[in-house]
């Protein structure tokens, strides 16, 4: 007794740049994806998904002068998935899963040259989030600040350091796919918060002539992680929530 998962995914991107001046520069880029499942599942059930995902961005890079390098940029994500199942949703009359999710972005990073051993990047990010899940009557929307910094210390001809820390942050949707084939009871969604990560790390790079070599650590502290709360001994739906509710 398996499972019978077809996933089949096709991928664009296209990227344009343009020299406005010697000192300026314009780059757009857009991105799509779009994704099908076909599954039939150990439990006796069939399930299907069309998912698509959309993306855009507008950058736009100025050098004020020698030492400093201005980024401002605006992007857009819209994601789209719709499910299909004969026995969940037909003969069983479960909720369905579909969800409707998008962002709209806004950043400024400033690149500052110190001099020619040390380089320090700031980025600040604002992001508007929103998410329905429409027939499971659930809706997340928030606006989140994300600073984020970069810095590169070259010691000599041979070794270079780079720290870099910053906020990340995301809507969990991708833990829904985890409990189809595990779990035949419905989903119920009771997501209050958006996932939020905490990330520092450092790295010491060596390389002499046609050798490499490269030293890193990394630490990450994630806030409000996302899990499904299997009730299945129950005959209860799975409850989607944050870890802190």
């Amino acid at each position: 007794i398996t499972d019978n998962v077809d996933v089949n995914r096709t991928e664009m991107a296209a990227h344009y740049n343009r020299q406005l001046t010697v000192d300026s520069r314009l780059k757009l880029s857009a991105g799509l994806a779009m994704q099908e499942q076909e599954s039939i599942y150990s439990h006796g059930y069939d399930y299907s998904n069309r998912d698509q995902l959309a993306a855009g961005k507008i950058e736009y890079q100025n050098a004020i002068n020698q030492a400093h390098l201005v980024t401002l940029g605006l992007d857009h994500k819209n994601q789209k998935m719709r499910s299909q199942s004969d026995v969940l949703y037909s003969q069983m009359s479960l909720a369905k899963d579909n969800l409707n999710s998008q962002s709209f972005g806004a950043f400024v990073q400033d690149t500052w040259t110190l001099d020619d051993e040390r380089e320090l990047a700031a980025v600040i990010r604002v992001d508007d989030l929103t998410t329905r899940w429409s027939n499971l009557n659930e809706s997340l929307h928030e606006t989140v600040l994300a600073p984020r910094f970069f810095y590169r210390h070259i010691h000599n001809s041979i070794l270079t350091s780079r720290l870099g820390a910053g906020i990340g942050y995301r809507t969990p949707l991708t833990l829904f796919e985890s409990q189809h084939g595990t779990e035949h009871h419905g989903f119920i969604v009771d997501i209050k918060e958006i996932e939020r990560a905490q990330s520092w790390y450092y790295s010491l790079l060596a390389q002499r002539h046609d050798d490499f070599f490269e030293v890193s650590t990394h630490f990450t502290q994630i806030e409000n992680l996302a899990y499904g709360d299997d009730q299945s001994n129950a005959n209860q739906p799975t409850v989607f929530r944050n870890a802190n509710n």
